[in-house]
Formats: C-alpha cells, structure tokens, sequence
C-alpha cells in the first residue's frame, strides 16, 4: 500500500512539475496535424483565408503569376496560421493562410496557466518552472516531402570495353618492404 502510494504522490509531482508542458507541447502537435490535415482535403471556405503580404527586395526573382500550393506554419502578429498559398513577386511575398485557431486558443491557455503556476502568492516573482523543464519547441523539426520526376533524358549504354594489359602488377620502389611483426 505505501508503495503505491508513493507511486501516486510521485506521478502527480512529476504532472505538476513538468507533465502540463508535455501535454500541451502533444494538443499542439494533434492541432497543427488536424489543420495540415483540414488543407490538404481543402476543408475550408475561401472566405476563411488571409492574405499577408510581406515585402521582400528579391531582384534576381521572376514574378509569379498566381498562387502556388505550398503548406507549412507562419507566426504573424502572434497569432499563428498555416499557409494554402503562396505567391513572390520582386519586392513582396503574398502568403494566404488559415487561422489556426486551435493551436492560438492552446497557447493561450499555456501562457494562462504558466502564469498561474509561476505566480501563485500575490504576484510574487518567483523561477519560472516551465522554463527551467526542456522545452520540445527546440527539437521540433518540420516534416518534408519531395517529388522528384524522372525527366531526364536517358543515357544509352556503351558497348566499348576497356583492357589494360599489365604483365607486372605491383610497383617497384626502392628498399625492401618493412617486416611483418608475428
């Protein structure tokens, strides 16, 4: 009985001390694929995207005529948006995003709770404990997925062969050859 008890006591300080991070850092993760998801079944209205323009100098680049369909993640004005498009011309970048209104009303709830944690008592300033835990943020890398075309012109084969002829194989030097240890 006192071993399962202190099992018990030990899983929730562990829950308190760091296990909220881990479960917030995991609804982040299931929102961020739920929305990847939602785009690419194109499970949305038209009316719910944003466009963001960003000005970039780009002189090298050839104006793009339309929208291109690029996904991933942008952090605009701290609210977070999965783009559906994207668009470059010479001296802006036009994105058109969806809200990602899960993964924003998550972060808010974190931020809420990391400062309910850390300041407890009258609004002293205490360590705050979600900093000093690891932080999954750092580690997180996007997934990628290539296409590649097999449009290259194909090589035919060579029917010529190539003989060396070598009567001596090995290479004269002068000297004898070092001692082989037994």
């Amino acid at each position: 009985m006192k071993r399962i008890t202190a099992i018990l006591i030990l899983c929730i300080f562990l829950l308190n001390g760091g296990g909220y991070l881990l479960i917030f850092q995991f609804l982040i993760y299931c929102s961020d694929i739920t929305a990847e998801n939602r785009i690419s079944r194109d499970d949305y209205k038209k009316t719910e995207l944003t466009v963001i323009k960003i000005p970039v100098r780009m002189n090298a680049v050839v104006d793009w005529p339309d929208f291109e369909q690029i996904q991933g993640h942008v952090l605009y004005n701290g609210r977070n948006y999965n783009y559906v498009g994207l668009k470059v011309t010479r001296d802006t970048m036009f994105m058109l995003c969806l809200q990602n209104r899960e993964k924003n009303q998550l972060l808010t709830e974190q931020t809420a709770l990391e400062k309910e944690t850390n300041d407890p008592l009258h609004g002293k300033k205490t360590q705050a404990l979600f900093k000093t835990a690891f932080n999954l943020v750092k580690y997180y890398a996007e997934q990628a997925q290539f296409v590649f075309s097999n449009s290259a012109p194909a090589i035919d084969k060579m029917n010529t062969s190539l003989h060396l002829l070598n009567e001596d194989p090995f290479i004269g030097t002068r000297g004898r050859p070092p001692a082989i240890a037994a």
